[in-house]
């Protein structure tokens, strides 16, 4: 093989591993805008949060909701349920991390757990408003900020 032949295949080489290298950046660089987009989608401003202070413990309140809405009589059947009116919490889970932020525990809580709201205990049927005025809104449908209130009493120890 010539030194011309040697070098214009050298040459090409490295015009192509440039070429890929360049590609692979910008397939980086674009999957980690697309990945800031979607994480940034799920930053919602939260009433009522403090910042917790360095070297202190942080407790986060984890609920997930389950919505049936627009499911057809079918989908509901395969899925062995039937339809409901509004959402349902489906997870709730409670995360403490430790002051130094080097261990975490995790505890989920049963979805039926039965507790008291705002001194009102748990029944099959929501009390009236006026009975626990903390967490009902009208039309007995319960406030968003009420997880957040009896989730710490219910999983508090006893004193």
């Amino acid at each position: 093989m010539s030194w011309r032949r040697r070098r214009n295949l050298l040459r090409t080489l490295a015009i192509l591993c440039a070429l890929v290298a360049v590609l692979a950046s910008a397939g980086l660089v674009s999957g980690y805008r697309y990945a800031d987009r979607l994480v940034a989608k799920g930053k919602r401003k939260v009433a009522n949060l403090t910042p917790v202070a360095s070297g202190q413990a942080m407790n986060i309140l984890l609920v997930g909701s389950d919505s049936r809405t627009g499911l057809t009589r079918r989908q509901l059947g395969r899925i062995q349920t039937v339809k409901v009116p509004g959402r349902r919490t489906d997870t709730i889970m409670v995360l403490h991390v430790s002051p130094r932020r080097d261990k975490a525990v995790m505890v989920s809580l049963p979805r039926d757990l039965r507790t008291t709201i705002d001194g009102t205990p748990a029944r099959s049927t929501p009390p009236s408003p006026s009975a626990a005025p903390g967490c009902w809104s009208g039309r007995s449908r319960r406030r968003p900020g009420c997880p957040s209130t009896t989730t710490p009493r219910s999983t508090s120890p006893a004193s």
